[in-house]
């Protein structure tokens, strides 16, 4: 197999361990158990799905600055914060869960689909 296609392999198992650490931390029943599912479980995931993209753009030698990069960086950052901001406090809402699932859909959409600059801007 090709370098790019195992990168690829391993980046898909970190991104369902982010994805699992983020419902982990809204149906687990306890704060700590929340708090460890983002810290332990969904971070070093996140980290790890952020270092096996940057290596498939090396290999595949893509540019770091496309708009369906950029955006599924900012989108997985707001992912993390809002599950972050919602397992310090004692309690969580629906709520809390969409604005953390929300931009895990919209990263999904830009790696499926990857919008360039050159098809938004005139």
């Amino acid at each position: 197999m090709h370098a790019d296609l195992w990168i690829l392999v391993v980046k898909l198992v970190a991104a369902m361990g982010f994805g699992g650490g983020l419902v982990a931390a809204f149906v687990a029943d306890d704060q700590a158990r929340r708090q460890r599912a983002v810290h332990w479980i969904a971070s070093p995931c996140l980290v790890s799905t952020w270092g096996l993209g940057f290596a498939l753009l090396a290999v595949r030698r893509l540019p770091l600055t496309e708009l369906w990069v950029v955006g599924a960086l900012l989108l997985s950052v707001g992912a993390h914060l809002a599950a972050v901001s919602a397992v310090s406090r004692e309690s969580r809402s629906k709520l809390d869960a969409a604005v953390s699932l929300a931009p895990v859909v919209g990263t999904l959409a830009l790696m499926v689909f990857k919008p360039l600059w050159a098809q938004v801007l005139p």
